[in-house]
């Protein structure tokens, strides 16, 4: 997990079996923890294997939700 900025705010490997899903707020997942409050950012996912993945983001309260399409 990245700021706008490139500054590293959180990072963490994750091994995942054939078909198998993970799903969490980022703050859920172990070794991320609580992030400061941030505009804008980015994740960096990088995988051996062909991977589907999609991110949501929105407001605590769920006034907005919006998909994020993965970039190559």
């Amino acid at each position: 997990v990245h700021a706008s900025d490139g500054s590293l705010l959180g990072s963490v490997t994750r091994s995942l079996g054939p078909g198998e899903k993970y799903a969490r707020l980022l703050s859920q997942i172990e070794g991320i923890g609580p992030l400061p409050d941030v505009a804008s950012g980015y994740l960096h996912l990088a995988s051996s294997e062909p991977v589907f993945a999609f991110e949501l983001f929105g407001d605590e309260s769920l006034n907005f939700l919006s998909a994020v399409p993965a970039s190559f």
